[in-house]
């Protein structure tokens, strides 16, 4: 309406440069110049920043009733499972997904040392409440020393959600562009432009917690590939677990169902023998064998065995082989724990059983 004065707001803009990056080929490796540095390209990259800016509240309009002002992000997320899980890694307080009463997309809670996402939104939107909520987290809204006023507050968490969000590649502006209006309306242009060094302060420090736990994520995934391209695990079945050679020896057994076979096939007059499971490596180029380690005997899984076998732990191939075999055998007792067994890890606990196991093999 004529006559009304502006609102000042911190408006999140958009801008692109050129910048240098070092050069890879489409297996991640580095592209070298003829001198042995690194090469590097120019690539155009698009940044987020703030600037002061006047919009008008809703009361000082006339016409049609306006759209909500912060539209929910229906979008879905390239990568979105590994940006999910770096923000679940990075996050200073726990992060669970349930159903939240009302009209909230999430909340922090400091008292709780929490966070509570509402379960079953959107890709983008998910990430962005992840995002907002890490932040107030981040920032330590809430704590005893907190003397932010609330409208600050959600200036600062959506703020820096948009900045790191657009560091990821995500364009939040449907949702934070009316959000960020919404809070700071009654705000002064010198309080706002307060806020812009500890909002990009605060969004640089999440974006390096993310950006390091995906450098290590792709450093293991990349060493993963190159030990499984160079290495094939079998199962081995001994009938003497001390000393291979002296009775029966089955290697290069492919699943943990023929290992099982084999294993409780063994002649009752060999149980004196201690019959063991084991993992085998071998080198794919010469055949020859890298390592092997018996880890079922006695009716029990030694898993505490394997911390001197470097090559089996660092192994992903390896470790769900034997996780599954751990499967197949649901009443062993377990000694110790194997690194990235995720696959076996309810065999973890060591069990009470081992007597019905060791019993079942030895009588058939």
């Amino acid at each position: 309406m004529k006559g009304e004065s502006g609102i000042m707001i911190f408006a999140p803009i958009k801008s692109k440069i050129k910048v240098e990056e070092p050069l890879y080929d489409s297996d991640h490796h580095p592209v070298l110049n003829e001198d042995g540095t690194q090469a590097k390209e120019q690539v155009e990259r698009e940044f987020k920043s703030f600037r002061p800016c006047y919009v008008f509240d809703v009361s000082q309009t006339e016409g049609e009733p306006l759209p909500s002002l912060a539209n929910q992000l229906n979008d879905s997320v390239e990568d979105y499972e590994h940006i999910k899980e770096a923000l679940l890694s990075i996050s200073p307080v726990p992060i669970s997904f349930e159903d939240i009463a009302g009209n909230a997309n999430g909340y922090y809670s400091p008292d709780a040392g929490k966070i509570v996402v509402q379960k079953d939104m959107g890709q983008l939107q998910t990430i962005k409440t992840m995002l907002h909520e890490i932040s107030h987290a981040t920032y330590g809204h809430g704590s005893k020393d907190d003397k932010t006023d609330k409208e600050t507050k959600e200036v600062q968490a959506e703020s820096t959600a948009f900045w790191v969000a657009g560091m990821l590649g995500l364009d939040t502006s449907d949702y934070s562009f009316g959000y960020i209006a919404g809070w700071s309306k009654d705000k002064e242009v010198s309080e706002l432009k307060d806020n812009l060094e500890l909002i990009k302060k605060t969004a640089d420090k999440i974006t390096s917690d993310i950006d390091s736990y995906m450098k290590e994520v792709f450093k293991h995934e990349q060493k993963s590939t190159d030990i499984d391209s160079d290495v094939e695990v079998y199962f081995t079945v001994a009938e003497c677990s001390e000393f291979h050679s002296m009775a029966g020896y089955t290697e290069k057994i492919e699943s943990a169902e023929e290992a099982k076979g084999i294993f409780e096939s063994i002649p009752k007059e060999m149980y004196s023998y201690i019959p063991a499971i084991g993992i085998q490596l071998i080198d794919k180029k010469t055949g020859e064998e890298i390592t092997q380690c018996d880890v079922i005997n006695r009716g029990v899984a030694n898993y505490d065995m394997l911390q001197y076998y470097s090559e089996i732990i660092e192994n992903p191939k390896a470790m769900k082989m034997l996780g599954k075999l751990a499967e197949l055998f649901p009443d062993i007792e377990v000694v110790g724990e194997a690194p990235a067994l995720d696959i076996a890890e309810p065999c973890l606990a060591v069990r009470k059983k081992p007597d019905k196991f060791f019993k079942k093999i030895v009588m058939g």
